[in-house]
C-alpha cells in the first residue's frame, strides 16, 4: 500500500513571530496541532479543524510578539557575560536570580565592606576542619586535662564549680558564645537577687551579690576554658571574644591585720594541733589552702626554708619562704619525719574554737573587748609586718606569691616598723609582747 505523503505545516505569522500548525489526524478524524515555545516550555494544543487552529495561532503569535517587545536586546558582550555567569553559577548549583538576590542582601548588610573580606573573616572564625563542641563538652575535657596535669583537688573543685555555672548558662557550641553574652552573664551573676518580703511584713531579706573579686575569678576560669578550646582547635586561634569582657573593678576590702598582742593571745590559747597552721600563716604568710597541702618534708629546717611546690601553690609556681627564727621555734617541737603538717583539710571550725578560747580567757581577765577573726588575717598580717621589717616590696612579693604591684598598693606603710619587730619576736611560752622583743 502506498504511504500517504505528509502535509507541510501551515504557518501563521504576526509581526516577527511565526506559529506552525501541523496536520495530525488521529483514529480516522482530522486534527490540527499548534507548536510553539513560551517561557522555555514547548506547547502543543490540538484542534478538530484548521480554521479554529489558525484563529488560536494568531492569538498566540500576537501574544508572543508583544512579550518579545519587552525583551532586552543583548549585545555580543552582554551575551558573553550572561553565558559566563550561567557557567560559573552552574558549578555551585545556584541560579542567576538567587545569586543576585543573595549578593544584594549581603551588600546592604555590609555597606562598604567588601563581601570577600566578610567571607575571609567568617572562615577564620569557622575553619572547615574545626570540630564543633558544646560548652559542656569542652568544660568536661578541660577539667579532665587539668586533673591529668596533676592539679590539686581544691583547684579542680573550684574550676569545676565556676565552669559548671558557665556550662549551665550556655547550651550551645563554644564557638557560638560571644563576648557580649559572657559579659551580660557575669553582670547578672553580680546583681543582687530581688528581695522577698517574709510573712508578717518584716523587712525584706537581702541576699549578698557576687563581689568583683569572685566575678573576676569566674572570668579567669572562662578565659582558661577558651585558651584550652584554642589548643584543641574548637575555636579559632585568633578567637578574641574574651577581650571584650571587662575586668570588674576590684577596689578590695579593708586589709585587716592582727596586732602582735592579739597574735600572742591566739597562739597561747590554741591547742597543739592548731599551732603549725597558725604559725605558718602568721610568720610565713602561707595561704590557707597551701598550708593544708604542705608536708613536713617541705619544711626544710636545715636550709632555713619553707618550700611551696608548684603543685601545691595557688599560682602553680614554686616559691620559697625564709624560715624565720620565731617560726622555727613554733614548728621544731611539732616536726615529723613525714605526713601533712596540718591534720585537718578545713580549719574553719578550728579557728572558731581558737577565737572562743581567746574570748574565754579575756572574760576571766575581765577584758570587755572580744576578739573577732579577721578574714585572711594571718596572711595579711605577715605581708604587712614583713614589708615594714624589710622595706623591700619585691622580696616580700616573691615570698608571698603576689605581684609587687599588689603588695605596694595594699600593704605598704600599713603597720609601723616597731610593731613588725614585735610580731616576728612572738615565740612559744610567752605571755605578752613589748617593744623591742618578747617578754
Amino acid at each position: 500500500m502506498k504511504k500517504k505523503k505528509r502535509r507541510p505545516p501551515e504557518v501563521v505569522t504576526v509581526g516577527s513571530v511565526s506559529v506552525r500548525i501541523y496536520f495530525t489526524p488521529s483514529h480516522g478524524s482530522d486534527s490540527y496541532t499548534l507548536c510553539y515555545y513560551q517561557d522555555g516550555v514547548r506547547h502543543r494544543p490540538t484542534f478538530p479543524d484548521l480554521e479554529r487552529a489558525k484563529k488560536e495561532a494568531k492569538i498566540v503569535a500576537s501574544r508572543l510578539g508583544s512579550r518579545d517587545a519587552d525583551v532586552l536586546a543583548l549585545t555580543s558582550g552582554d551575551r558573553a557575560a550572561y553565558l559566563r555567569a550561567r557557567e560559573l553559577l552552574g558549578s555551585v548549583g545556584v541560579s542567576i536570580e538567587a545569586a543576585v538576590a543573595q549578593f544584594v542582601e549581603a551588600k546592604k548588610a555590609l555597606g562598604q565592606v567588601p563581601l570577600t573580606r566578610a567571607v575571609d573573616y567568617y572562615l577564620r572564625r569557622h575553619p572547615k576542619q574545626m570540630e564543633a563542641k558544646t560548652v559542656k563538652e569542652v568544660v568536661d575535657e578541660c577539667v579532665a586535662a587539668k586533673r591529668a596535669d596533676g592539679m590539686g583537688e581544691r583547684y579542680l573543685q573550684s574550676l569545676r564549680y565556676r565552669l559548671g555555672k558557665f556550662a549551665k548558662a550556655f547550651h550551645c557550641d563554644i564557638n557560638a558564645v560571644s563576648g557580649h553574652d559572657i559579659e551580660k552573664w557575669l553582670r547578672e551573676l553580680g546583681t543582687p537577687p530581688v528581695s522577698s518580703v517574709p510573712a508578717g511584713g518584716r523587712s525584706p531579706v537581702r541576699r549578698s551579690s557576687l563581689g568583683p573579686r569572685s566575678r573576676n575569678n569566674i572570668r579567669n576560669s572562662v578565659q582558661l576554658l577558651f585558651n584550652f578550646a584554642k589548643s584543641r582547635r574548637y575555636v579559632p586561634k585568633d578567637h578574641d571574644e574574651m577581650e571584650s569582657v571587662p575586668v570588674a573593678k576590684d577596689r578590695g576590702g579593708k586589709i585587716e591585720v592582727f596586732t602582735p598582742e592579739e597574735m600572742q593571745e591566739i597562739l597561747n590559747c590554741a591547742s597543739k594541733r592548731f599551732i603549725a597552721f597558725l604559725a605558718l600563716g602568721a610568720f610565713a604568710g602561707v595561704r590557707h589552702a597551701e598550708i593544708v597541702r604542705l608536708e613536713w618534708k617541705d619544711i626544710r629546717f636545715e636550709d632555713g626554708l619553707v618550700e611551696i611546690h608548684a603543685a601545691k601553690a595557688k599560682t602553680a609556681s614554686r616559691r620559697t619562704i625564709p624560715l624565720l627564727d620565731n617560726l622555727r621555734q613554733w614548728l621544731w617541737p611539732l616536726r615529723q619525719k613525714s605526713g601533712f603538717v596540718c591534720a585537718y583539710r578545713s580549719m574553719s571550725t578550728g579557728l572558731n574554737h581558737v577565737v572562743q578560747e581567746v574570748n574565754k580567757a579575756r572574760k576571766k581577765r575581765e577584758v570587755k573587748e572580744r576578739l573577732a577573726w579577721k578574714r585572711n588575717g594571718l596572711r595579711h598580717s605577715y605581708i604587712s609586718y614583713r614589708v615594714a621589717q624589710t622595706q623591700n616590696v619585691a622580696q616580700v612579693a616573691l615570698e608571698a606569691g603576689n605581684s609587687p604591684k599588689m603588695i605596694f598598693r595594699h600593704y605598704r606603710e600599713l603597720v609601723p616598723a616597731g610593731d613588725a619587730l614585735k610580731w616576728f619576736s612572738i615565740a612559744p611560752n610567752q605571755k605578752g609582747v613589748e617593744a623591742g622583743g618578747a617578754v
